[in-house]
C-alpha cells in the first residue's frame, strides 16, 4: 500500500491498524504539505451502513470545528471501492501511551488533559454530535506552546458518533435497540445495555472513567471478561478516587463519583465538567493570569517589549528598629535551644503514634452457569445472595463458607476469602434421573367373585362309629395369572340348572 497514490497524495508509511482499514501518512505531490489518509477497505466500503458511518465522522468533524479536534479536510473514494478521509497530521503521543508510561497522572496534569477534551465535547454536544467511542486511544496530545502546560490533547474518531438527523447524508443510519458501540471499559450502563437512545451523557460517563484511570492508574471496575465488566458497569458502584490516592482534592473526587451515575439524569452536562474542571485547574496551578506584554513565542516584535520600570528608592530605616530586631533574634534563639533541650530530654521515653490505615476494599464475584443459583451460608443456612452475584466489601480476615444451591442442580461447596478479591466461575452439574425398568411388572386381572355360595352339607356322625378325623386339605396352588379364581362349588348340577333341589 506504501507509494500508492490516493487523490493528490502519495501514502509514504503506514502509522496505524484498526480492524476495517489503516491509517498513514502521506505527502502532497505538488506541496510540501504532509497529512494523514484513512483508509477503509473496499470489502468493508461495500456495505452502505459503514461507508456512511466512515463518513459521519468527518461531518462530525467540520459540524463542531474546535481547536481540540482533529480537522478533516478531504474525502472520497478510489476506483476499487476503497474510502478515505484527508486528516490532520499529528506529531505527539497518545493518552494510552502516556498513562502506561507514567502509571498515575499529577492530578493538575489531569484535570488540565481532561477539561481540554470536556471543552471539544462539549462544543460537539451543542451540536447535536454524541462521540460514544471515547478512550484514551482516541486522544493524542502535541505540543501547543500557546496552551497552558505547553501540549493540547486533540480528540479522534468520531466513527461511531450519533450525529442529529439535520446533520446526516442522505443515508441515516440508526443504530438498532440491543446492538453494542463502544470499548467496555469505558462504555456508560446504558451502552452496556444496548440503549438505542444514548444521548451526550454516555460521554460524561467515559470521560469519567478515563479521568478515574489517569488519578488512579485503574479504570473503576477491571475484570477478566467483557461480561463481567458490562454487568459491574450497570450494577456495581465504583470505589471513590480518594480511596486509591488520598492526595486528589475532596472536589476532584466528587466531581468524578458523578460522572459515574448509574442513573445518567444525575450526571452533569459536559459543560458543567468543563466549568468545575477549570476551577480545580486554577486551584490546583495557583498560578496568576499571564500578562499579555510577557514575551511568548509567536508574536510580533511590537508585543514582545515589556515595559522598563525604574528601581524602587531606597527608603531609611529608623534607628529604634535596630535593638528591636536584636532582642527578637536572641528569643528566636533562646526558643530554638530550649526546643532542642526537651526534644533531647524526651528521648527516653518516645511516644509512639500509630496512624490508622485506610481501610481496605475488596471485591467478590460469584458466576454460575446456569445462572440463578442461591449462595446459601453454611453456619446458619441463610440465603445471602443469587448469582450472579457482585459485591465490594471492607476486608476482614478469615474466610466464609457457602453453598451454591439450584434446583435439579447438585449442591457445589465453595470457600470465599474475606480478605481479598474473589472471582469464582463454577459449572453446576445436573442431578441424575433413576433410569426407568425396560420389563414393566405384569398386572394380575382383578378376582372375580361368584354370585353363587356353595351348599355345604353337615356330616352327622353315627352313635357306633368311632370318631374318624377329617383329611387335611391339600395345599393350595396358585394358578397362572390369565386364570379366573372361582370357589368350590360341592353340587354343580345345581349350580348349572340341571337338577332340581
Amino acid at each position: 500500500m506504501t507509494g500508492r497514490l490516493v487523490g493528490n497524495y502519495r501514502l509514504v508509511r503506514r502509522i496505524g491498524e484498526g480492524g476495517m482499514g489503516a491509517v498513514y501518512e502521506a505527502v502532497h505531490q505538488q506541496l510540501p504539505r504532509r497529512v494523514a489518509i484513512k483508509l477503509l477497505g473496499a470489502e468493508f466500503a461495500s456495505e452502505p451502513e459503514i461507508l456512511e458511518r466512515f463518513f459521519n465522522e468527518a461531518r462530525a468533524v467540520n459540524i463542531v470545528q474546535h481547536p481540540d479536534i482533529v480537522s478533516i479536510s478531504e474525502l472520497g473514494q478510489l476506483a476499487d471501492g476503497t474510502a478515505y478521509l484527508v486528516m490532520e497530521l499529528l506529531q505527539g503521543e497518545p493518552l494510552s501511551a502516556r498513562m502506561q508510561r507514567m502509571n498515575r497522572l499529577p492530578p493538575g496534569d489531569a484535570v488540565r488533559l481532561a477539561r481540554q477534551i470536556a471543552l471539544a465535547l462539549a462544543a460537539a454536544h451543542a451540536r447535536g454530535i454524541v462521540h460514544r467511542d471515547l478512550k484514551p486511544d482516541n486522544v493524542m496530545i502535541v505540543a501547543d506552546p500557546d496552551s497552558p502546560g505547553g501540549e493540547r490533547a486533540k480528540l479522534l474518531d468520531f466513527g461511531i458518533a450519533k450525529l442529529a438527523e439535520e446533520h446526516q447524508g442522505a443515508r441515516q443510519v440508526k443504530t438498532r435497540s440491543g446492538v453494542v458501540l463502544g470499548t467496555p471499559v469505558y462504555m456508560s450502563p446504558e451502552q452496556c445495555r444496548g440503549a438505542a437512545e444514548v444521548d451526550h451523557k454516555a460521554d460524561v460517563y467515559s470521560l469519567g472513567v478515563m479521568l478515574y484511570q489517569m488519578l488512579a492508574g485503574q479504570p473503576p471496575f477491571v475484570a477478566e471478561g467483557e461480561g463481567e465488566l458490562v454487568a459491574m458497569h450497570i450494577y456495581e458502584e465504583p470505589t471513590p478516587v480518594r480511596e486509591h490516592v488520598p492526595i486528589v482534592p475532596e472536589a476532584l473526587s466528587s466531581l468524578v463519583q458523578q460522572m459515574l451515575e448509574k442513573d445518567r439524569t444525575q450526571r452533569p452536562t459536559m459543560a458543567e465538567v468543563a466549568a468545575r474542571l477549570g476551577e480545580l485547574a486554577a486551584s490546583l496551578s495557583g498560578a496568576q493570569p499571564v500578562s499579555p506584554l510577557v514575551p511568548r513565542p509567536g508574536l510580533s516584535p511590537s508585543l514582545q517589549m515589556a515595559p522598563v520600570l525604574p528601581p524602587p528608592e531606597p527608603r531609611s530605616r529608623p534607628l529604634w528598629l535596630v535593638p528591636l530586631a536584636m532582642l527578637l533574634a536572641a528569643g528566636i534563639v533562646a526558643a530554638v535551644v530550649g526546643s532542642l533541650w526537651q526534644a533531647r530530654s524526651s528521648r527516653s521515653a518516645p511516644v509512639a503514634t500509630a496512624s490508622s490505615p485506610q481501610p481496605q476494599r475488596i471485591r467478590w464475584t460469584v458466576l454460575t452457569e446456569p445462572p440463578g443459583a442461591d449462595i446459601v451460608r453454611v453456619a446458619d443456612g441463610k440465603v445471602l445472595s443469587r448469582t450472579p452475584f457482585h459485591e465490594v466489601r471492607l476486608a476482614a480476615p478469615g474466610s466464609l463458607a457457602v453453598v451454591l444451591r439450584r434446583e435439579g442442580f447438585a449442591p457445589k461447596p465453595i470457600e470465599l476469602d474475606l480478605s481479598a478479591n474473589v472471582l469464582v466461575r463454577e459449572v453446576l452439574e445436573p442431578l441424575e434421573q433413576p433410569a426407568p425398568s425396560s420389563t414393566p411388572e405384569p398386572r394380575r386381572p382383578p378376582r372375580m367373585r361368584s354370585r353363587f355360595r356353595p351348599r355345604t352339607q353337615a356330616a352327622v356322625a353315627a352313635p357306633s362309629a368311632p370318631a374318624v378325623a377329617a383329611p387335611s386339605p391339600p395345599p393350595r396352588v396358585e394358578p397362572p395369572a390369565h386364570q379366573v379364581i372361582l370357589p368350590e362349588v360341592q353340587d354343580f348340577e345345581q349350580v348349572a340348572g340341571t337338577r332340581e333341589p
